[in-house]
């Protein structure tokens, strides 16, 4: 034990490093005695170390002791291969390239991607200027969102109207003062009905009296822009054409997940497909499809020609929608 101490308090010996430069309880220590001596010296430098090493962080800031992190790994590759130390340099950098395409990129794309729920959103809006489908649910009434009578108009639209269903389909007209008007039937899966009617006359199909027959309630706004290959002019009158078709099993729609009285095949201004019930359950087979997304692209750049022919070329609101189609 005198050794010891003896060694430690040496005025002639060169200063100490290590553990033996933090023993500054040192008198304190040497009272213990073995494998306690041992333990104490251990506990005694680590702790005075930490504190040290606390107290630079604290003093000289983050920056400074990352720093210094820094210069220590550069000593140490220096006695390393150069080639072995550019390797380790370039699968560095490849791994924050991927974090940071991971936590940059993809959430950036994605930010600005609307998905097939924001796509239809879109869509929805655009197609109801021209006309509007009001499809009844067993929940949901078939609305309208105008008064539901016809006003005195001088815009001509002729409508085709085909029933692939396997019920007979009446056709009724709302007079002028919210009355219905039968104006024909269809037969089932072969049946055809036209009509030459006006800009904002409502119309209403159903198989039988009451509301709970119901089974589309329809409406033309506007005339549809006529584009080559999807015609909508019919010598000086707009056209609208469309077939009403039965609910497969267990489809229903993507809105409310409720099966609707009827899909409505309308190839100009298409409505969202319905979804199987399972795939309705699925937020991420509801918000992504490939074949839907292809053909909401397709869709896009007809609607471009449409406003292209109505604003003389400057028909720019649906590119920009296209171009957020595209970026993923």
């Amino acid at each position: 034990m005198d050794e010891a101490a003896n060694f430690v308090a040496e005025p002639d010996q060169p200063p100490a490093s290590g553990i033996l430069q933090s023993l500054n309880g040192l008198p304190e220590i040497l009272k213990l005695g073995g494998t306690s001596l041992l333990i104490a010296l251990i506990i005694h430098w680590y702790t005075s170390h930490k504190k040290r090493d606390s107290s630079a962080l604290l003093t000289n800031g983050k920056v400074e002791s990352l720093g210094d992190l820094r210069d220590r790994r550069r000593e140490c590759d220096r006695d390393k291969d150069p080639e072995e130390v550019a390797k380790e340099s370039r699968l560095a950098a490849k791994r924050e390239g991927k974090n940071r395409g991971k936590e940059e990129g993809k959430l950036k794309s994605q930010s600005a991607h609307p998905g097939l729920n924001g796509y239809y959103n879109w869509h929805s809006s655009v197609t109801s200027m021209y006309r509007m489908y009001a499809i009844p649910s067993k929940s949901q009434p078939a609305v309208l969102p105008i008064h539901p009578s016809s006003e005195r108009g001088n815009v001509p639209v002729h409508i085709e109207v085909r029933n692939y269903t396997s019920r007979r389909i009446d056709v009724f007209w709302i007079d002028y003062k919210g009355n219905e008007k039968k104006k024909g039937s269809m037969q089932p899966h072969v049946g055809q009905w036209t009509q030459t009617t006006y800009i904002g006359h409502p119309w209403t199909f159903r198989t039988g009296d009451g509301e709970e027959n119901v089974v589309l309630k329809y409406v033309p706004f506007r005339v549809i822009p006529s584009i080559g290959g999807m015609e909508t002019l019919r010598d000086a009158e707009g056209l609208q054409r469309f077939a009403i078709h039965d609910v497969p099993e267990d489809n229903v729609s993507r809105v409310d997940g409720q099966s609707p009285a009827c899909v409505v095949e309308d190839l100009v201004l298409p409505e969202p497909p319905l979804l199987h019930m399972f795939d309705y359950a699925d937020p991420l087979r509801r918000a992504l499809s490939l074949i839907e997304m292809n053909q909401a692209i397709l869709w896009s750049t007809h609607q471009i020609r449409r406003e292209d022919a109505i604003y003389h070329g400057k028909g720019i609101a649906t590119a920009h929608m296209l171009l957020k189609l595209l970026q993923n």
